[in-house]
């Protein structure tokens, strides 16, 4: 079993930021892959299951609706929901990442929160940070304020980029998704 979600903050007014990259990119995988008819509510919070390409594998997808820096209790509590037995590095938390160059896209396992206050949360109410992670390059091309440059939308530039990017995003995820991390890893980090 793999289990895929996403960081960002709930709200129309996030939707489209730089900082909800990996949120907006999940919800569009969701919506491509038609999951939404086998979803299980989960008060505010949608788990969509499939099974990969005949392969035995059951993938469940959570798109959280929390703020970022709660994000590790909110995807606990739905791991606890769940009720099944699942290793770490099965976890794949997609987000944005302003140490890698915008349109750049990275899977990582094991490694510290480098100053990201959702993945902080994630090693807090996990007690663990074995989980994997879909770095997704946002920049730092910002002059003044870190979270001022997060909040913002795309420019026209970078939204031209998006649906090429959101292309290999999907293709990362279901990767990890149907072969696993060190599967994964090689294709997308090379």
């Amino acid at each position: 079993m793999r289990f895929i979600s996403a960081l960002g903050n709930p709200g129309k007014e996030h939707k489209g930021t730089r900082h909800n990259i990996g949120k907006d990119a999940l919800c569009n995988i969701v919506s491509d892959l038609a999951l939404q008819e086998k979803k299980e509510d989960f008060g505010s919070f949608f788990f969509y299951s499939a099974n990969a390409n005949n392969i035995d594998t059951l993938i469940i997808f959570f798109i959280p609706n929390c703020f970022m820096n709660k994000s590790g209790d909110c995807i606990k509590k739905a791991l606890d929901f769940l009720n099944m037995d699942i290793a770490y590095q099965d976890i794949l938390i997609l987000h944005d990442e302003m140490d890698l160059e915008f349109g750049k896209i990275k899977i990582s396992c094991n490694k510290g929160d480098a100053g990201h206050n959702g993945i902080a949360s994630l090693i807090s109410s996990f007690k663990s940070r074995e989980f994997c992670r879909l770095k997704i390059g946002i920049g730092r091309n910002y002059k003044a304020d870190k979270s001022k440059y997060v909040l913002s939308k795309f420019s026209f530039k970078e939204r031209l980029i998006l649906t090429s990017l959101y292309e290999k995003i999907q293709n990362a995820t279901l990767s990890f998704a149907i072969y696993g991390k060190d599967k994964a890893m090689n294709k997308v980090n090379k």
